[in-house]
């Protein structure tokens, strides 16, 4: 096989475990593989291995990409066949961003500088956190003078002023120039309080004494600048709780390193030094000469290794891209680290890589604090690849507005990809071909002409944040009113959005008092939104004294959020059941924290500005996508619309702003901006170069970019905030005529098809055949999980109770018996749970003193005794009948009481549940099945009852006759009024086909249609 071009540098980042190296690697280069190489390569050394890998640590940007790094590394060991105590030791290593590695330092070893042993994570964006203190601050800005400060805060707000320390992080006057702080003359104090005259001051003779002592005798007051902070011996305890720290950790990668903040860089350089090691390196080396030995004191050979690439430094402020180049130069330059450069690209194709080497040159040319373009080189038996221009032409009518012309592009771009299909496109599937725009609302555009073409489309960018996506919004919200029943704000919302009641509705219903609006008492009355709270005070009923996960799962099922997530459109909210499922597991791992329901409903809410991570395509759909959330990905196909059309750089600025260079300056308004308003823009523009070279790079195949000049220029041309002049594509300019070179016609790879026939999937399960760990099975059942077939209860078919209340007892929802909960603390639900504890114990095939007995020594336990005497002497009666209960039982041959079943429906799907009692006829063959319904009701509305759960018995009489291939009745009985309910053959015939025909994961749907 040919040597790659960088050959050299990647083995010896792979097998020099003992230096330190600073890797450049460019777009497609194999970062991931790169580190995976060298821990391999630790692993395979048996001594190393074990003192090593137990303290390896990785870091990157995404838990995505941790997770992604992780499998793969893993894999590799396995199949390498090393001994299982070498495997241990690598699921001890940590895998993870940053801030979650930090995170874990200070819980593990916070306790040196103080900190408490429980830590919480604040988002820097949490604004219910940040009014709370502003409100507790009552003075402000008190080292300016009092006649300074007045003026100051005449024209600026003092909350402005707070917003502006909240965000910055910056020294503004050299420290130095200060110098020490003035010696302090006590002779007038000590004079003063020995006056007469003084008489406030006596009281304060002893505090003011210790005061001076505490001066005089101890460094707790040091000169400037430490004397800044509360305590000089701050930043050597700090110092010093790394010592331990340098003795763990043994060895560090960064991964993606562009985008590690400078501080955080500050924590992996300083635990990878000698243990003895003073001082903050970065910094000493920053200020220090150069001379022999210089760097001996920063990171141990062979213990810190980054990989990043400057070109793709897209999410940082431009100050932290500065202080990431800068480490890597000090990095070379003491003797700390060394230099590798990986430009061999495993990702793109020949045409690819020629556009792009030919383009970027002069847009990244590292000048004006743009970063230097590194040239890609072809990786051996590289495919064509193929670069397309697809143009619009000018057939557009100018007074449209802006919004229309994006419409008109999008269904023109729609229609060209229809035509070229996937084989022109080079693509394997749809899920290979990813649409990226600069801007997110760009997308919705492109969404909808795609679904008008019917071609599939998965939005991956539609929700940035998490209080976007219904699945996480839906399920804070009924915490947050689980936790406030009287938080009326929140409970509207839920009524709106999560149950779908209309503005006219609760209009109506407040009648102009929001104070209605509560779950803490029951509402009287009828309609949607007094049934609707009503339950939700049902639900808030059960959920005292259970565990957090049983309480979270329990609100799930009763709201019935998982369904109510399934009808929500996929192509725009994705899998939103998937993503319920990792809330529900979120609540798993808090409850073991030993958090509570409000614990975990303040951090679910601290949260709903955090931005989402990108996950991979679960649908076979085009994939759209903004360029800042495709990086780190890759497609078979990309392309690259709206080239012409303005991005709007520099709007929604927040004052007041810190503007960066040699001196920082703090802007309040627009007009202190002014006359650096080019230098701002050129930030900006330069951000916007760096994420067109992520964008450009992401395709394996084919590259193509929608031409749209004429439907966007302007009467001076093209904007100067657009992709067109971001790639110095505009005519007469640099790459114009490389643009206006390319081919307008995608066309068909037999070359590149066959490629895609070889690249079968590998075996995760062969791979993987002979281990027997459980990391191994956890993986396997990661591949493995599309072909899960999914279960339902047939419990999911009954209907939200709508029960009145008497004044003896509290209403409760019939709860099926693998649904009940572990722990059930409202009365009335409990006697339900008793009363079919109880009916599983019943001897029914021996005589009827054995079942009194059964009765009483059950009844201690009821928490209704009354009720429980009343409604055994009405089964016993109903027993007794000649053509009720008592038939059934005297033909019997067979009872089984809590029969479980489990039933394939189809392909896809399956039924699980529990039968509560089941007697086999023996003259007949015939089965007849019984569920008890406890719920309290008057006689005249067993008619309600019977209907209400006629699509849950019919699910039971299908599962019955299918398994055991004989007829089959069935019935209910209702413990308060003792009467049985049968239902006819007819009847549940018919009801079973009503529900095989609904529509997939709807019983929302059929609940409203048996009504």
């Amino acid at each position: 096989m040919t040597a790659i071009a960088d050959e050299a540098a990647r083995q010896r980042f792979a097998r020099e475990l003992d230096h330190n190296f600073s890797v450049i690697a460019s777009a497609g280069s194999g970062k991931t593989r790169a580190i995976t190489d060298r821990i391999v390569e630790i692993a395979s050394r048996s001594q190393r291995a074990l003192e090593w890998l137990p303290q390896l640590v990785v870091v990157t940007y995404t838990n995505r990409a941790a997770d992604e790094m992780q499998q793969r590394t893993r894999q590799r060991i396995l199949e390498a066949g090393l001994p299982l105590e070498t495997v241990e030791a690598f699921g001890r290593a940590f895998f993870g961003t940053i801030h979650a590695f930090c995170m874990k330092l200070l819980a593990t070893h916070g306790h040196h500088l103080g900190l408490p042993a429980r830590l919480e994570t604040i988002p820097d964006n949490n604004d219910d956190l940040w009014n709370e203190f502003v409100q507790q601050q009552t003075e402000i800005g008190l080292s300016l003078g009092e006649e300074n400060r007045r003026l100051l805060l005449r024209l600026m707000q003092a909350r402005q002023l707070m917003e502006l320390a909240r965000n910055q992080d910056r020294i503004f006057i050299p420290p130095q120039s200060l110098g020490r702080c003035p010696e302090c003359d006590f002779s007038k104090v000590e004079a003063a309080f020995e006056s007469a005259q003084a008489t406030n001051i006596p009281k304060a003779k002893s505090q003011l004494r210790e005061w001076l002592r505490r001066w005089r005798e101890t460094d707790e007051f040091a000169p400037w600048p430490p004397c800044a902070t509360t305590a000089r011996d701050f930043t050597a305890r700090w110092r010093e709780a790394f010592r331990p720290l340098r003795e763990w950790a043994s060895a560090c990668a960064s991964y993606e390193a562009q985008d590690t903040d400078p501080q955080q860089f500050f924590v992996l350089l300083e635990i990878t030094r000698p243990v003895e090691a003073n001082g903050e390196w970065l910094q000493t080396k920053r200020d220090g000469p150069p001379s022999p030995g210089y760097g001996a004191a920063g990171p141990r050979a062979g213990h810190f290794c980054m990989v990043g690439d400057f070109q793709q430094s897209i999410y940082r402020d431009p100050a932290d891209l500065n202080q990431y180049r800068e480490l890597h130069r000090t990095l070379i330059s003491t003797g700390a680290a060394e230099e590798l450069r990986f430009s061999v690209t495993f990702r793109l194709d020949q045409a690819q890589l020629d556009f792009v080497n030919d383009t970027f040159p002069k847009i990244l040319t590292n000048t004006e604090g743009q970063v230097e373009f590194v040239e890609l080189s072809a990786r051996p038996e590289i495919l064509p690849g193929q670069v397309i221009r697809f143009d619009l032409g000018g057939d557009i009518d100018a007074s449209h507005t802006e919004t229309r012309r994006a419409q008109i592009e999008a269904q023109c771009l729609a229609k060209w990809i229809r035509d070229a299909g996937l084989q022109k496109l080079r693509a394997r599937c749809w899920r290979e071909v990813a649409i990226l725009c600069p801007r997110k609302a760009w997308l919705r555009a492109i969404r909808d002409a795609l679904l008008e073409q019917q071609i599939p489309v998965e939005v991956q960018s539609e929700s940035d944040r998490q209080a976007e996506h219904p699945a996480y919004a839906w399920l804070t919200a009924l915490l947050a009113i689980m936790v406030d029943p009287n938080a009326s704000y929140e409970i509207v919302g839920v009524l709106r959005e999560v149950f779908g009641i209309s503005d006219d509705e609760l209009a109506r219903f407040a009648q102009a008092d929001g104070n209605k609006f509560q779950i803490e008492r029951k509402i009287n009355g009828r309609g949607v939104v007094a049934d609707r709270l009503n339950l939700l005070r049902q639900v808030r009923e059960i959920l005292p004294h259970q565990p957090l996960f049983s309480a979270v799962r329990e609100i799930v099922r009763m709201t019935q959020l998982r369904e109510r997530l399934r009808t929500l459109p996929r192509e725009e909210f994705g899998n939103s059941a998937n993503d319920l499922e990792k809330l529900l597991s979120a609540a798993a791992a808090a409850e073991a924290r030993q958090e509570s329901l409000a614990d975990f409903a303040l951090t679910l809410r601290r949260n709903l500005d955090e931005v989402r991570e990108t996950e991979p395509a679960e649908a076979d759909a085009v994939q759209l996508i903004t360029a800042h959330k495709a990086k780190g990905s890759e497609w078979d196909t990309v392309i690259v619309p709206f080239l012409a059309r303005e991005a709007r750089l520099g709007v929604n600025i927040r004052y007041p702003l810190v503007i960066g260079g040699e001196q920082p300056f703090i802007a309040f308004d627009r007009s202190d901006r002014a006359d650096l308003e080019e230098e701002m823009k050129k930030v900006q523009r330069q951000e916007m170069e760096r994420l067109l070279y992520v964008a450009l790079t992401r395709a394996r195949h084919t590259l193509a970019l929608a031409f749209d000049v004429d439907f966007f220029r302007g009467k001076r041309g093209v904007h100067s905030d657009t992709q067109l002049k971001w790639l110095q594509g505009d005519a007469n300019e640099a790459n114009a005529e490389i643009l206006w070179a390319l081919s307008d016609e995608p066309m068909a790879c037999e070359e590149t098809a066959a490629r895609h026939k070889e690249r079968v999937p590998e075996s995760i399960a062969d791979s993987l055949r002979g281990l027997q760990l459980e990391t191994g099975w956890v993986d396997i059942a990661r591949q493995q999980a599309a072909s899960i077939i999914e279960t339902v209860t047939p419990s999911e078919f009954a209907p939200e109770e709508e029960l009145s209340e008497t004044p003896r007892a509290v209403q409760w929802s019939e709860t099926e018996p693998e649904l009940r909960p572990l722990r059930i603390d409202n009365p009335a639900t409990r006697y339900g749970v008793w009363w079919h504890d109880f009916a599983e114990q019943i001897p029914w095939s021996s005589e009827l003193k054995n079942w009194n007995e059964t009765f009483e020594r059950n009844l201690a336990a009821s928490p209704d005794r009354a009720r429980s005497r009343r409604e055994w002497q009405l089964l016993q009666k109903q027993i007794e009948l000649a053509e009720g209960l008592g038939r059934h039982l005297k033909d019997a041959n067979l009872v089984r009481q809590e029969m479980p079943f489990f039933w394939r429906m189809d392909d896809r799907k399956s039924l699980e549940g529990i039968i509560d009692l089941a007697f086999l006829e023996a003259d007949t063959e015939k089965w007849f099945i019984l569920d008890w319904k406890t719920n309290r009701l008057e006689p005249d509305q067993t008619d309600k009852l019977r209907v209400s759960y006629r699509p849950q018995i019919a699910a039971y009489w299908k599962v019955v006759a299918e398994m055991t291939k004989r007829p089959v009745g069935a019935g209910i009985y209702s413990t308060s009024t003792g009467q049985l309910l049968v239902y006819s053959e007819n009847e549940l015939g018919a009801e079973w086909e009503r529900l095989k025909n609904l529509p997939a994961n709807n019983p929302a749907g059929e609940i409203a249609d048996s009504r």
